[in-house]
């Protein structure tokens, strides 16, 4: 009786095995379609959130050289956006110009679509405009010269303007007025930059990502050199001034949040 019953178990065991093997595994399913990518812009003093200065209101701030100082208005051009892939190829925004202002919330965030899927490493950007648009003659969008960034059409287009004032300031009025510009020559202020993921990333059609980036003021004042208020409270038009400034202002943004 025993022989009966091992037999009819090894039978079924047999059968069992011989119905698993005729299933096929399904191949996971891979979402091939293109991504999106916001990125946002947070501007601070360090790690104060920016705020702006009015007549009424005066909002103080320290700079590395121990100036107090208040801004009033704080804008920069950001361009030229790739996502470096980790296969080593790069998606490139088209029409890559973005106008950040501080006094248009807006304006500190936007989206980019139709990024291919694939995993993404790193991204890239300009400080500034380009050598090809600063000559291209009357323009829209975030490059209207009705912006207020575009001196003339010979000289091209503000990449940062900073203005504010401070105690320490040798003008009248005691302002400070940096509007850094640049494209060519020994006084280009155009800086490329390239931001490190902490990981490969994922982006496809069903893995929309969210990109902060911390833009400090501060950094435009003591990072290759410490500006002191007293010696420099204007810089306008590309000079060696300028060019201290746009050395600073390399480092001012930094990447602090991929989700």
């Amino acid at each position: 009786m025993k022989k009966i019953i091992l037999s009819s178990s090894l039978i079924a065991l047999t059968l069992t095995m011989a119905c698993k093997k005729e299933v096929k595994e399904e191949a996971p399913v891979v979402d091939n379609s293109n991504g999106e990518v916001t990125i946002n812009f947070e501007n601070k003093v360090d790690n104060q959130n920016l705020e702006l200065s009015t007549t009424s209101n005066k909002v103080w701030y320290k700079n590395q050289n121990n100036d107090s100082f208040n801004v009033t208005t704080f804008n920069y051009y950001i361009s030229n956006i790739k996502l470096i892939a980790e296969d080593g190829t790069s998606f490139i925004e088209p029409e890559s110009y973005h106008l950040i202002e501080q006094n248009v919330p807006n304006s500190k965030s936007f989206n980019i679509k139709n990024v291919p899927a694939k995993k993404y490493v790193a991204l890239s950007y300009t400080i500034g405009v380009d050598s090809i648009r600063n000559i291209s003659g009357a323009q829209t969008g975030a490059l209207d010269p009705a912006n207020g960034m575009f001196w003339t059409w010979n000289s091209g287009y503000i990449f940062m303007k900073f203005e504010g004032s401070s105690p320490k300031s040798k003008s009248q009025d005691k302002s400070i007025i940096y509007h850094i510009g640049g494209f060519k020559g020994a006084f280009n202020g155009i800086k490329n930059i390239v931001s490190n993921f902490p990981i490969a990333t994922l982006i496809n059609g069903g893995n929309k990502k969210t990109i902060t980036l911390n833009t400090n003021l501060n950094e435009i004042f003591k990072n290759p050199q410490i500006l002191d208020f007293s010696v420099l409270n204007f810089a306008m038009s590309p000079n060696a001034n300028t060019k201290k400034i746009a050395d600073n202002y390399a480092d001012m943004i930094s990447l602090t949040k991929l989700e």
